[in-house]
């Protein structure tokens, strides 16, 4: 063997030994990135982020510059030029409706287009902005000496709009849940109903404190029964629809703000303790931060795979929700979009199945009607998470026939035909 061969054999050694050495270093200082963490996206380079909302598959920021879209989960973001000032957002579905000072608008393709709707008054600031049903509320901050401040209604597709009598005072954020809308009040205006939760019943015509703190409240999620309330006091919970309320360990949560729900799971964003995730419905609390710069409180969003939080005002940030303990089978299954399956079987004697998919909690209806438009049997009435349903029908005490049943479910109503045989 000549000298060369020898020298080839020796480099080879070390290489292999200087490839070895690094992928135990890496095994042993990165088991970190191993376990999966969150992954900063491309932008938007905005210095605030205010909001962030979900569309589809699409996330829309407002910053303090504009308003940015991306449709590949933060790989790219695009600037919109369409509003004057950065709009605030709600989106139901596959709509978007943007609000600001110089009007409304609405996109039907997952905030990729907008069309101005209607025109509006510049001496509002508005803060907040939510859609139930067919009913448009938006709340306001206070403009000095106008007396603008509190919840407006409209029930008629934002064509016209009024000051609900109460609470008047500063809104900083809407939840709506089925038909009932909850309002978090900051404290600016001070005294005892101020600093609050408010609920709706009916849309945003009518609103009732159930929870004072003394202290701003910035969001409310809702899991049941329970009801969350993020404050800059701290994370407060309700188990019984508000009529209690007990404030969560804040030496270990701090200063709560943003908050968001994936079945029975929520996320709060907090100070200092960063991004918390509750399996159990608040009752214990493990931190999420892997992979985040610091654990300043941000804004969190869901989509149906991934959760994403601006970190430090500027940047998005993202996480598959699957690396997280404990969600993963409940969210993998849960439906896109609302449906109203055909009975099965059909034709039927005397009984069958009849399934629908709800996309999000939603106060529902499924009923059965005659040939002649009358009410037989009101089979389901009420609230219902996220999920996939069947009920059964049985007609044993009803002719032969033909029969339909129809699903309401917020703003979606579809009507199918079954026919009975015996």
């Amino acid at each position: 063997m000549n000298s060369k061969s020898v020298l080839r054999i020796i480099l080879k050694i070390i290489s292999f030994r200087n490839f070895l050495f690094f992928l135990l270093q890496f095994l042993f200082f990165g088991n970190d990135v191993l376990q999966g963490q969150w992954v900063m996206t491309n932008g938007p380079n905005d210095p605030r982020i205010s909001s962030l909302v979900v569309s589809g598959n699409n996330i829309i920021a407002t910053g303090q510059n504009g308003w940015y879209l991306s449709t590949n989960k933060g790989v790219e973001w695009i600037k919109s030029v369409l509003f004057e000032y950065y709009p605030t957002l709600a989106a139901v579905g596959d709509s978007v409706f943007a609000i600001t000072n110089n009007g409304m608008f609405f996109s039907a393709d997952n905030g990729i287009t907008f069309t101005k709707f209607k025109d509006f008054p510049s001496n509002y600031i508005i803060s907040s902005f939510a859609v139930s049903g067919t009913n448009f509320i938006f709340g306001t901050s206070d403009l000095p000496g106008t007396g603008y401040a509190g919840i407006y209604l409209s029930i008629d597709n934002g064509t016209s709009w009024s000051q609900t009598e109460y609470p008047p005072g500063d809104i900083i954020s809407f939840t709506v849940y089925g038909s009932t809308v909850f309002a978090s009040m900051s404290a600016s205006w001070g005294g005892p109903d101020y600093g609050g939760v408010y609920q709706s019943n009916n849309k945003g015509a009518d609103w009732s404190g159930i929870g004072y703190f003394n202290n701003s409240v910035f969001q409310i999620a809702v899991i049941g029964n329970n009801i969350f309330a993020s404050a800059y006091s701290g994370l407060y919970l309700s188990t019984n629809n508000g009529v209690d309320w007990k404030l969560e360990d804040t030496s270990k949560i701090g200063k709560a703000g943003s908050l968001a729900v994936v079945g029975n799971n929520i996320f709060a964003s907090t100070y200092p303790a960063g991004i918390l995730l509750s399996t159990d419905k608040g009752v214990n609390w493990t931190q999420v931060n892997e992979g985040l710069p610091d654990t300043t409180k941000g804004v969190l969003v869901v989509s149906s795979t991934d959760i994403y939080v601006s970190v430090s005002g500027s940047k998005v940030w993202r996480r598959p929700i699957s690396e997280l303990v404990g969600i993963t089978n409940e969210i993998k299954d849960l439906p896109h979009e609302f449906t109203l399956s055909q009975n099965y079987p059909n034709p039927f004697n005397p009984s069958t199945q009849i399934s629908y998919s709800l996309p999000y909690t939603s106060q529902i209806k499924l009923i059965v009607y005659n040939i002649q438009g009358q009410t037989i049997n009101i089979l389901e009435n009420g609230f219902k998470n996220a999920g996939n349903y069947s009920v059964n029908f049985n007609a044993a005490d009803l002719p032969s026939g033909i029969y339909f049943y129809r699903l309401e479910a917020g703003q979606f109503s579809q009507v199918k035909k079954m026919m009975l045989i015996k």
